[in-house]
């Protein structure tokens, strides 16, 4: 006669199998990563760098007649890096750029800067600024312009590690806010004066999908009001909107440090155009998008 209420004696590991089956289904438990984001360099080090930006720029003015303006213009960098000194932070404040090529495109225009066999040394202050060295003098006033205005995206130079590090260990899927402050100088050095944000920056830790696995961390920061660099003084902004989102793509290894970094600048401004005093103004527009990509790649320490 069985005795009621008792299990069978099966019936006990058959349920311990169920639960087990059930906890693999969860998978391991996520763990919290310590973001590494500016990597840190010795005297010879050796790392490869290539830097993309491009500008696509529509403005528009209507004094009678509608005038516009269109411009796309792509500027490619790449040198293979020797650090010759860094802070105490493992920051470069001398590297020697050698074989330095500067392409830029245009839609009616490609060409080259400089020679195959190019070579200059740039040097850093302790806020990132560089200047250009060649032949035992300091470059060229236009041509260090142009290289110093690419350089300046350069990540690890900025406050980009200091603006998305996050202050504490995080999972995949977590969000975390971003410094104003910060936001503020990071979207500066870009070209745009932040005004207020139309919503908080933020920045997410994702798993990168593509081989190897890493941490990819993707960032966006709302701008309600903004203006920029160098506005003509007749000009009066009514309204302005911009929007500066992109990635930092650690490697599945911690010790290099973001590999590739990419951001997306886009920006509207409309307002008029008319001479201090004068009653008569016109209405213009401006349309900008400005793309930025990083890759970096220690190759000897």
């Amino acid at each position: 006669m069985k005795s009621r209420g008792t299990s069978s004696p099966c019936a006990v590991p058959s349920l311990l199998v169920a639960g087990l089956a059930a906890l693999a289904l969860l998978g391991p438990a996520a763990t919290a990563e310590e973001l590494v984001l500016a990597p840190r360099y010795e005297p010879g080090d050796v790392y490869t760098l290539h830097l993309r930006a491009t500008t696509d720029t529509e403005a528009s003015a209507k004094a009678g007649r509608r005038d516009t303006y269109q411009e796309k213009v792509t500027l490619d960098y790449s040198a293979t890096v020797l650090v010759l000194e860094v802070d105490e932070r493992g920051q470069p404040t001398r590297e020697r750029h050698g074989g330095v090529r500067l392409t830029f495109e245009r839609p009616d225009e490609r060409g080259s800067l400089f020679r195959d066999d190019t070579m200059f040394e740039v040097r850093r202050d302790d806020r990132g600024h560089a200047a250009l060295f060649a032949r035992g003098g300091r470059a060229e006033p236009e041509i260090e312009r142009i290289v110093t205005d690419l350089l300046r995206w350069q990540f690890e130079y900025g406050v980009g590690p200091a603006l998305f590090d996050p202050g504490r260990p995080v999972q995949v899927g977590d969000s975390w806010p971003l410094d104003p402050g910060l936001a503020r100088r990071f979207a500066r050095a870009q070209g745009v004066e932040v005004m207020s944000f139309s919503a908080p920056a933020t920045a997410t830790l994702k798993r990168d999908a593509r081989a190897g696995g890493g941490l990819v961390v993707a960032y966006e920061i709302p701008i309600g009001w903004f203006e920029v660099e160098r506005m003509r003084e007749d000009l009066r902004t009514s309204e302005s909107e911009a929007r500066l989102r992109g990635e930092i793509r650690l490697p599945a290894e911690p010790e290099g440090g973001p590999i590739v970094y990419s951001s997306n600048l886009a920006l509207r401004m409309d307002g008029v155009v008319g001479s201090p005093g004068s009653s008569q103004t016109f209405p213009w527009t401006v349309r900008s998008q400005k793309l930025a990509n990083q890759r970096t790649r220690l190759v000897e320490r």
